[in-house]
C-alpha cells in the first residue's frame, strides 16, 4: 500500500509537470487584437484559419498603425457600428490609405459581437480597410447580401459593453458638411468638433505570453496548492 501511495503521488507530480510543459509549448490558436477606444478597451479574437486572407489584410493595417486615431463614422442602432475609413489629424478627417481589395471569404454568420469587412455594394471582392461590428444577429440580412459579408473575428469577454457604449452615442446627418459617408455620424454633442467624435485610438496585436511567463504561472499554481498536497507532491520526488 505504501508503494502504491508513492506511485500515485509521483503520477500526480508528473501530470502537473506535463501540464506545465503543455502550457509552455502550446501556441495560441488565434490572433488576439486589442481595440483602444474613447470608451475603453476590448479584445477581438480573429479567425485566422477560417478567413486567412481577410485576417492578413486586417493585420497589415494594424501593423502599419493605419487604424490609429480613426473614428467610428457610421452607427445604426441595433444593426452595426462601422470604422476603418477615416483618421483624425488635428481637426481634419482624412481617408485611411488602403491596400488592394481582397477576395471575399464569407461563410461565418454575422451574429452579435462579430466583426466583418465592409465593401462596395454589388462587388463582393471590394473590401479594403473598413470593418463593422454586428450589434445584433444580422445573419438573415448580411450572410447572403452581395455574396455575404466576411466575418473574421469575435469580441471576447465583456468587450461588447464597450461596443454597446459606442453604439449608444446619438447620431447626426453630417453629409452636407463631410460627404455621403457621414449620414449616421455618432457625436457626443451636436457639434462637428474632434472631442465629440467616437475614436479608435489604436488597434494592436496582443502578444503571446513568453515561455518564461507561462512557466512562472505554472510555479504559481503549485504554490497555490493546499500545503499538505504541496508537501506530498514535493516529498514524492525523493
Amino acid at each position: 500500500m505504501r508503494m502504491l501511495k508513492q506511485n500515485t503521488l509521483r503520477l500526480g507530480v508528473l501530470s502537473s509537470a506535463c501540464l506545465s510543459l503543455l502550457m509552455i509549448f502550446t501556441v495560441r490558436a488565434a490572433t488576439l487584437v486589442d481595440f483602444s477606444t474613447s470608451f475603453g478597451s476590448f479584445e477581438v479574437q480573429l479567425y485566422d484559419d477560417q478567413t486567412p486572407a481577410t485576417v492578413a489584410n486586417f493585420l497589415a493595417y494594424v501593423e502599419n498603425n493605419l487604424y490609429d486615431n480613426t473614428i467610428i463614422h457610421r452607427s445604426i442602432p441595433g444593426f452595426i457600428i462601422q470604422g476603418g475609413a477615416y483618421s483624425l489629424s488635428g481637426s481634419q478627417l482624412t481617408p485611411v490609405p488602403t491596400y488592394a481589395p481582397i477576395q471575399n471569404e464569407a461563410g461565418i454568420s454575422n451574429v452579435r459581437g462579430t466583426i466583418a469587412m465592409a465593401k462596395v455594394s454589388g462587388d463582393p471582392n471590394s473590401a479594403t480597410s473598413q470593418w463593422f461590428f454586428n450589434l445584433s444577429d444580422n445573419s438573415a440580412n448580411l450572410d447572403a447580401q452581395d455574396g455575404g459579408f466576411t466575418v473574421f473575428g469575435q469580441v471576447i469577454g465583456d468587450g461588447m459593453s464597450v461596443v454597446d457604449a459606442m453604439a449608444g452615442v446619438p447620431t447626426y446627418d453630417a453629409s452636407q458638411y463631410l460627404g455621403g459617408d457621414f449620414t449616421d455620424l455618432p457625436l457626443l454633442n451636436p457639434a462637428l468638433t474632434p472631442d465629440n467624435l467616437v475614436m479608435i485610438n489604436s488597434i494592436v496585436v496582443v502578444p503571446e505570453p513568453s515561455p518564461y511567463a507561462l512557466f512562472s504561472i505554472g510555479l504559481a499554481g503549485m504554490m497555490l496548492m493546499p500545503a499538505g498536497r504541496r508537501k506530498a507532491s514535493l516529498t514524492s520526488l525523493t
